[in-house]
């Protein structure tokens, strides 16, 4: 309840702010640093409202404090005019502060890393094993240690291109045709086997397509024997059908009517023939000369790292949790290393990181990050949270501890 109180009374400070009532805002952001040191908005948006260039300094320097990352905090402080050498003398001149009297937040200190001296130290001039942390040499093509095929292919493109949906659709469009040129087929009474025939190509169509919208290797090389298959099957057909009438004779009756309906059943059997025969040719242009690059793959080598989303700390957090839902710890580690370094106060942060550093049994950091995060919390329910998972690294440790020979 107070802690939604205090935020209400931010937005109600922040909300004051941009109105232009400075004098309103200033006083509501104080009560919500004085009641919570470690917000760091409130900080910021309290030097916007500070009357002299020594409050806005004190507000910068509160906010830093609590997150040393921010840039921008750091460039605003830097543009402030430097403090006078003699303090003293400034405040004996100056009335103190109404800014003076507020709590400063404890500074977060990570003092307890320096001690460690294990891959973690020297993460960043180390290949480790993205799911496991083993050092790896550059001939290791699996890690020595959990047994995990470290090459991996991936696709050139993340995302196929515009021109690889043109292809697929075309693929597609290829056993409608084939469709339709079977139900006319039934209705003209045509060979069972030319029926068949064109009935049989959709269905490979339509299950080539479902794959190759998936980007499948396979697929995409079918489909290309499929479209030549298909080409040579409408091409030759025409010479095929008039082998079949010179050996067997014609059906016809030789009436007017029949001659109507043979000559409806030619055209209708032609468009679709010249249609079929236009899109193979484009199918195949498109899957010959301009998708492959689609299908390329290349090969790398999979180390712990960081991902290019980890600019933010909420974006390396997300990298972090998808690292640590494919079992790659050691790369959920770097990441989620890297956005508690970008915002330190963010409790869930801190905790996700520890359950990471246990999941590769590295306890004692675990333990260290939870023990700088307990300096940072002071509600009962944030310490409780932290003691649950110090207990849980603690027995883990303990049975590590157990079932080492």
């Amino acid at each position: 309840m107070a802690e939604a109180a205090n935020n209400e009374q931010f937005e109600a400070g922040v909300q004051a702010m941009r109105q232009g009532d400075r004098q309103t805002a200033a006083r509501l952001l104080r009560e919500v640093v004085t009641a919570d040191p470690q917000h760091e908005k409130a900080w910021l948006w309290l030097s916007g409202a500070a009357e002299t260039a020594a409050e806005r300094r004190h507000c910068l320097e509160q906010a830093l404090a609590i997150n040393p990352a921010n840039e921008a905090t750091r460039r605003s402080l830097s543009k402030l005019p430097p403090a006078p050498a003699n303090q003293q003398a400034q405040t004996a001149a100056v009335p103190p502060s109404p800014l003076a009297d507020l709590p400063a937040p404890p500074r977060i200190e990570y003092a307890a890393y320096s001690s460690f001296d294990d891959v973690w130290t020297h993460a960043d001039q180390l290949d480790l094993c993205p799911y496991c942390a083993a050092v790896l040499t550059p001939q290791h093509k699996r890690c020595p240690t959990c047994q995990r095929n470290l090459i991996n292919k991936f696709y050139r493109y993340d995302k196929p291109t515009s021109n690889f949906h043109v292809y697929w659709v075309l693929v597609m469009g290829l056993g409608q045709l084939m469709l339709i040129q079977a139900i006319i087929d039934v209705i003209l009474q045509a060979p069972l086997s030319t029926a068949v025939l064109h009935g049989f190509i959709t269905p490979i169509s339509f299950v080539l397509t479902f794959f190759l919208n998936r980007r499948h290797f396979w697929a995409y090389a079918g489909s290309l024997i499929l479209l030549f298959s298909a080409g040579l099957i409408i091409i030759g057909e025409p010479f095929l059908t008039g082998m079949l009438t010179n050996l067997f004779g014609s059906t016809s009756t030789g009436t007017p009517v029949e001659g109507l309906y043979q000559g409806l059943s030619a055209f209708i059997t032609g468009a679709v023939r010249i249609l079929a025969i236009a899109d193979i040719g484009l199918a195949l242009f498109y899957g010959v000369f301009i998708v492959a690059p689609d299908f390329a793959r290349d090969q790398v080598r999979l180390v712990a790292g960081v991902s290019r989303e980890s600019n933010s700390a909420q974006g390396a957090f997300l990298a972090g949790e998808r690292y640590a839902k494919n079992g790659m710890w050691a790369s959920a580690v770097l990441n989620l290393r890297r956005a508690t370094a970008h915002e330190p106060t963010r409790l869930l942060y801190h905790l996700t990181l520890a359950r990471a550093y246990g999941e590769l049994n590295f306890f004692e950091r675990s333990l260290d990050v939870l023990q700088s995060a307990s300096k940072m919390v002071s509600t009962p329910e944030a310490q409780s949270k932290i003691q649950e998972e110090m207990l849980k690294a603690e027995l883990r440790q303990q049975k590590q501890v157990a079932s080492t020979p």
